[in-house]
């Protein structure tokens, strides 16, 4: 819990944040994007600023990593956008614009998604408000921690219950490739132990070979009843290498080495 001389800094920094916003335009807060300066920055939302500074510490192999392979003008899909952030990351000033959709199906995530895609008024830029699985319908998610959704209450038992679940809507991400007249360069994807079935989902967009930045979600997937190796069978299907970039010396690996890497939670995979 934060002391109250944290949330007074907090609230007065917001306030200087918004004040900031509006005097820029509604242009946003720039954030740089590492600490030793060496990336563009970042604009978001004055209300997505701590929001983004927490996120630049907890996920900076991945904010590093994208900023290391994205090229100008690349088409970019995130899915599980959450707020957005990784989507800002391929806002660079000057820079040619990327065309970007984001997928994120949390109601209480959305709120902070559109308010740091209206900084970007002029980015060509797509919310599909809905989760990303093999079907089209409906599926019912579980509150997780921070406004996100999980597919089973128990992958974070502290934030969810059977009875606060909430029914969304599910589409593939061919259905989105095929609607917007897509083809992604880029896809990040972080949907918290569901990857299985929104890979599934993507068989025509995987043959278009995009690179693909993975949360890959072992003790989730297995909690599930799912082998984990089998989670990625669309990709190896496809022809796919995976690069664990947080581990730099395992270097890139095919398909069936992934099932001797040491029992981990997560694993951030650069799939190539």
């Amino acid at each position: 819990m934060a002391s109250p001389l944290h949330a007074i800094a907090r609230h007065v920094r917001r306030r200087a944040h918004r004040a900031m916003n509006a005097a820029r335009g509604g242009r946003g807060v720039r954030v740089q994007g590492d600490p030793q300066g060496r990336s563009w920055p970042i604009a978001v939302s004055p209300d997505g600023y701590e929001d983004l500074r927490y996120w630049l510490r907890y996920e900076a192999a991945t904010f590093a990593l994208i900023r290391r392979v994205w090229q100008p003008g690349w088409s970019v899909l995130d899915v599980g956008a959450h707020h957005g952030l990784f989507s800002l990351c391929c806002c660079r000033p000057g820079a040619l614009p990327s065309r970007v959709i984001t997928v994120e199906p949390s109601p209480a995530a959305l709120p902070l998604l559109r308010a740091n895609r209206a900084v970007h008024s002029k980015l060509d830029w797509t919310i599909v408000a809905a989760a990303a699985g093999a079907s089209e319908g409906h599926l019912r998610l579980h509150p997780g921690s921070i406004h996100m959704l999980v597919v089973d209450p128990a992958l974070h038992p502290t934030q969810s219950s059977p009875a606060s679940a909430v029914d969304v809507p599910l589409t593939t991400l061919d259905a989105i490739a095929e609607k917007f007249n897509f083809t992604p360069d880029l896809i990040k994807l972080d949907i918290e132990g569901y990857e299985a079935e929104a890979l599934r989902g993507a068989h025509l967009t995987l043959q278009r070979r995009p690179l693909l930045v993975l949360e890959w979600h072992p003790a989730m997937l297995r909690h599930r009843g799912l082998d984990p190796l089998r989670a990625l069978d669309p990709l190896i299907a496809a022809g796919y290498s995976f690069e664990p970039y947080e581990h730099p010396e395992l270097g890139v690996l095919p398909a069936p080495a992934l099932s001797h890497l040491p029992d981990r939670d997560i694993y951030r995979l650069l799939c190539r």
